[in-house]
């Protein structure tokens, strides 16, 4: 008898610990967990001379994000509502890149709307401490690999189907993604990838390192999209304190993409390539208190035989790719088979006025051909000048609301291109971000 009594006691007092410890672990995963809402406001207005490509579109965006805190410490769920309204829109059918993946979708008429989704829907997991530690994912999220990115230039992101994990090492960073859907920016469904001809893409996923010491970054990615494409990412960089309130970084990056099946049809049009293809980007970048001055280089081979060709850095024809060359504008990519490309760059802080949260850019890029890559490509120059301003409100009672003007202008000349290829294209972005708890 007295030993029952002692058993029982000890479940009493284990089921009173569990208990408290459940409690304690659904408190953690409450009081953690947070709630925000981010509203943008977005126009975009596309001018092309002597062409019938010119829209515009005027729309507002809508995201409602939740992160949860984690049970027992190890397990969470965060989740995302994506959408957005028509202001006002152009409503041209042959809208300028298509027109539907800008703010709004447009429909097989020409008309245009708004949407609403689930963005993201993903259960979490961590383990491990500081230096031994592994973060992972899965279900409906955004991606931000280098290679396998989320867009997130419109009103809200794309989003994918999948995986992902993070993980650090005794101060090495490890880290993947694994998509087999995505959710376009202005689309409500989650669709297979597909190539260029329209056949399906199985899946894509991107798996890379990176490590810092110091002053040195490095970082290292490899991606597939099955059958179709394989990609390579290498970057390095430093950066070398010369003075109090001076210092100059350095970066490389080196791509190399090639074909990876019987899903490959980047040969069969412009802006592909035949098999393989490489793109080196040099950058330095000079920052004295509160401005900075860059200068970036970038070389292309993306050989396509009689075609023009291109460096195509996205695994399936309708992904976004993650290109993350500092000579990729607003406008073009400056990525095109044999091109050279020089970029110089500055960008001021105000608060070194008494202006904080203020501050402006401007670049100017350039890239040229050889006469015989010109023939190919229609014109042997290309230019283009982006001009940014944004501000975000310091003041309490406009925390969370920020203002971005940004402005490019490209141009094309030369080689059978009389009237020269003039493209302006202007972007203005409010957003406002509130935090419910």
């Amino acid at each position: 008898m007295r030993a029952f009594k002692l058993s029982a006691l000890g479940a009493a007092v284990i089921a009173a610990t569990a208990a408290t410890a459940a409690q304690a672990s659904v408190e953690q995963f409450v009081d953690d967990s947070t709630l925000n809402i981010k509203l943008r406001n977005a126009y975009f207005d596309n001018n092309v001379k002597n062409a019938k490509e010119d829209w515009h579109d005027w729309a507002q965006g809508i995201e409602v994000n939740y992160e949860s805190g984690y049970m027992f410490g190890m397990i969470g769920f965060d989740a995302s509502f994506y959408g957005s309204m028509k202001l006002d829109s152009s409503n041209e059918e042959n809208g300028y890149q298509g027109g539907s993946d800008q703010l709004l979708r447009r429909t097989s008429k020409g008309d245009s709307t708004g949407f609403g989704k689930l963005g993201q829907a993903y259960l979490k997991g961590k383990l491990g401490d500081d230096d031994l530690n592994i973060h992972a994912k899965a279900g409906y999220m955004k991606h931000d690999t280098i290679l396998l990115a989320s867009s997130s230039s419109r009103l809200t992101p794309s989003s994918y189907k999948g995986y992902a994990f993070d993980a650090n090492v005794y101060g090495v960073n490890l880290y993947g993604a694994y998509a087999n859907e995505i959710s376009h920016r202005t689309s409500q469904s989650y669709d297979d990838f597909e190539n260029r001809s329209g056949e399906k893409i199985d899946n894509l996923y991107s798996v890379g390192a990176a490590y810092e010491i110091g002053n040195l970054y490095l970082n290292g990615e490899y991606g597939e999209g099955k059958d179709y494409m394989k990609l390579g990412y290498i970057n390095a960089g430093y950066t070398f304190d010369i003075s109090e309130g001076m210092s100059l970084l350095v970066d490389g990056q080196y791509y190399k993409a090639k074909e990876n099946g019987k899903r490959w049809d980047g040969a069969t049009y412009d802006e592909g390539f035949a098999d393989d293809a490489k793109l080196v980007n040099l950058n330095t970048a000079l920052t004295i208190d509160y401005l900075t001055l860059s200068l970036s280089y970038t070389k292309v081979d993306a050989d396509n035989g009689d075609r023009s060709g291109a460096f195509q850095y996205w695994m399936a024809d309708n992904d976004y790719g993650g290109g993350n060359f500092w000579t990729s504008r607003q406008i073009s990519d400056f990525y095109f088979d044999g091109e050279t490309v020089w970029q110089v760059g500055a960008q001021y802080d105000f608060t070194g006025f008494d202006m904080p949260g203020f501050y402006t850019g401007v670049t100017y890029t350039r890239g040229t051909f050889s006469n015989s890559d010109a023939a190919k490509h229609g014109f042997d120059e290309e230019t283009e000048l982006d001009v940014e301003v944004g501000y975000a409100f310091q003041q309490e009672a406009l925390k969370g609301l920020s203002v971005v003007v940004k402005n490019g202008y490209h141009q094309t000349k030369g080689y059978q291109n009389a009237d020269d290829g003039r493209t302006n294209n202007l972007r203005v972005y409010v957003d406002y971000t509130l935090s419910v708890f």
